[in-house]
């Protein structure tokens, strides 16, 4: 099985996580769905970012070596 540790996202999640009858914490994960998807959205822009400056640094190297 796989899953994630409710402590760790209690801190950054804490509307995705319940306690139970007995005291044990578990995880509402239809509620971190929007949240997850967003951060991907975030990493996507943020990598397209850094490949772009990737590839102006690649460039300006290039004209560097050639001189």
């Amino acid at each position: 099985h796989m899953g994630l540790i409710a402590q760790e996202v209690e801190q950054q999640f804490p509307e995705a996580v319940f306690t139970d009858k007995d005291g044990k914490k578990g995880i509402a994960y239809s509620s971190l769905f929007a949240p997850v998807i967003e951060s991907l959205k975030e990493l996507k822009a943020e990598n397209s970012d850094l490949k772009t400056e990737l590839e102006n640094l690649k460039k300006r190297m290039a004209a560097v070596e050639n001189k």
